[in-house]
């Protein structure tokens, strides 16, 4: 569904409820980086990052695991005001060429379903599309939902102020032992699979 795997040069996110695999999507991505790329800055805004997680998914898929978490700088954000400012600094830095956020929504969120300030939520994302295009870089974000009863539909937080900066959009979902990854602007669909190794296509 996605050519290959996640685009350099393109805001990437990825929406769904707990337990969709979201934080394991990136740490996969963050295995698959060719360390010829460059740095990697992981931002952890839920306290999900887990080093031990990278270096099972790296031997399992026969990737040297040591140079794979050296490569990996770990960003602890838990209010958007941290977050914000310290992307700011490591992009004006220009010491990296990819960018993970996991997740978007809590530190603008709270855990409501009201941002705390919309004006910011959608100038970040705007300034890690613009790094994103400007650098061809790699920045891939992960984001949370919530269902509009109204529509019969489940929607990613923030979308109202965030879409015009996302390129390219992927809602996962599960049903049951099954996974579904769905493109939201093509519709097309693709199974995948959670496992030791990461994510893996089915």
């Amino acid at each position: 569904m996605l050519g290959g795997g996640v685009a350099f040069g393109r805001l990437t996110e990825f929406s769904g409820d707990s337990g969709t695999g979201k934080s394991q999507l990136l740490f996969t991505v963050a295995v698959n980086l060719p360390l010829s790329a460059g740095r990697l800055l992981f931002a952890d805004t839920t306290g999900t990052f887990r080093p031990e997680r990278l270096h099972q998914i790296a031997t399992l898929r026969n990737v040297e695991p040591e140079p794979v978490l050296a490569n990996v700088e770990v960003l602890e954000a838990r209010t958007s005001e941290r977050l914000v400012s310290s992307i700011d600094a490591a992009l004006s830095s220009e010491g990296y060429s990819a960018v993970l956020v996991d997740s978007l929504s809590d530190p603008f969120y709270g855990g409501g379903s009201l941002p705390r300030e919309t004006s910011q939520l959608s100038l970040f994302c705007r300034r890690l599309a613009f790094f994103a295009l400007t650098k061809n870089a790699l920045v891939v974000m992960t984001n949370g939902v919530r269902y509009n009863p109204d529509a019969g539909l489940t929607y990613p937080l923030g979308v109202e102020h965030t879409a015009a900066y996302i390129h390219t959009r992927v809602s996962l979902r599960r049903n049951g032992d099954r996974w579904l990854a769905v493109d939201l602007a093509s519709r097309a669909k693709a199974e995948y699979a959670i496992g030791p190794a990461g994510i893996v296509d089915v």
